[in-house]
């Protein structure tokens, strides 16, 4: 037969070798089924019952393989087979109990893939032992065999998607921890632009200032619990924004937002406050500083290649004044909201370095004539 061809092959006439291995790598096989349900169905956490089961039948088969060498080295045959007959008898009665087990309380769908190729070796092993034809065994072994590892394909893609839906998670939690880090930024300065009012006498400029702040202030909070927001309400919130620091700064600058004909502002959504930081920048250390009256601020949304584009233009002193100015007044502090919103913007874009291009603009003989900065926003 065909065990018979393999034992001559590989021991030759030493039959008793040949024995004891394929005895012994039936109780091998049997380990490492035991082993692959427990990695499989991760009884450890799903089946805790079951785990103790399969860790007690693991140890057993492992007693059994060095009691059974050791019966066989001493030539005590008997109690040899009778090893083998109790190791089957165990493996027979798990495989039926557990299958009942499992079916009787589905924790998953990882655990029909088990029962179903245990149930189909089980039906060949029962095949060959009463009908003595190894097509049984071997075929049963066979489907087992690809029924696992279709159970593993399947097993791999779920824990794909549960590890995308925690970094999901995660990243919804980082974004809004570096939103939480904004709000306050943007709070205080607005106070202290009613302070600074107040300090001038200013009693109307205050007010007027006091009461278009309440106005944002109530939309910000409007839009807060969600982690997006529409173009149309963010476009608001930057007009209420651009509103209370040409107030602040006596109509000194000019400003406009253009939205391209062929966007929707109120379809479109994009992450909530990413732009303010840098229209901020933008005023304070581009417009402010330069002399005269000639100070403008544009900001443009368009579409480009799938994404949202905003543009904040500004015809200001440009990056380089404005950093020699800082150092200069020993300026230190850093512009947090622009920073924490560039954290934020490679999140949405995945990496992205392009996420938020800076753009130096200079006339013909290379002098400084202001700031863009394009923001990308992915669009779904």
């Amino acid at each position: 037969g065909y065990y018979l061809e393999i034992d001559i092959l590989l021991f030759g006439k030493n039959k008793l070798t040949g024995y004891w291995f394929i005895q012994s790598a039936q109780v091998t096989i049997n380990l490492s089924y035991v082993l692959f349900v427990s990695y499989y169905l991760n009884t450890a956490v799903t089946y805790p019952g079951l785990h103790k089961v399969l860790k007690a039948i693991a140890i057993m088969l492992v007693g059994v393989f060095l009691l059974a060498s050791f019966t066989m080295l001493t030539e005590r045959f008997s109690w040899y087979i009778h090893l083998m007959n109790f190791q089957r008898a165990v493996m027979s009665v798990f495989a039926l109990g557990g299958m009942i087990y499992l079916l009787l309380k589905p924790r998953n769908k990882l655990v029909y893939f088990i029962v179903g190729g245990s149930f189909l070796y089980l039906a060949g092993a029962l095949g060959f032992l009463f009908l003595k034809q190894r097509v049984f065994m071997i075929s049963g072994a066979t489907l087992e065999i690809f029924i696992f590892a279709l159970g593993l394909t399947y097993k791999i893609q779920q824990e794909q998607k549960e590890k995308e839906n925690l970094e999901k998670v995660a990243f919804a939690q980082k974004v809004k921890t570096l939103r939480a880090q904004i709000n306050p930024h943007f709070v205080f300065n607005s106070l202290g632009s009613i302070q600074h009012l107040i300090s001038e006498e200013n009693k109307a400029g205050a007010i007027s200032y006091l009461t278009k702040f309440s106005r944002l202030m109530r939309k910000l909070m409007e839009n807060s619990i969600g982690d997006n927001v529409v173009l149309s309400d963010e476009i608001e919130i930057i007009n209420g924004y651009l509103q209370l620091e040409a107030l602040r700064f006596d109509e000194s600058f000019k400003y406009e937002i253009n939205v391209e004909d062929q966007l929707d502002p109120d379809l479109i959504e994009i992450p909530v406050f990413v732009i303010q930081p840098y229209v901020e920048n933008a005023i304070l250390h581009g417009l402010l500083p330069k002399e005269g009256d000639n100070k403008k601020i544009s900001i443009n949304f368009y579409k480009l290649e799938g994404s949202l584009i905003c543009e904040i233009d500004d015809n200001g002193i440009g990056r380089t004044a404005a950093m020699e100015r800082r150092s200069a007044f020993k300026i230190k502090q850093k512009s947090r909201g622009t920073e924490v919103t560039r954290e934020r913007l490679e999140l949405i874009n995945t990496g992205d370095p392009d996420s938020v291009r800076i753009i130096d603009k200079t006339n013909g003989k290379g002098n400084p004539m202001g700031t863009t900065v394009r923001i990308k926003i992915p669009l779904s």
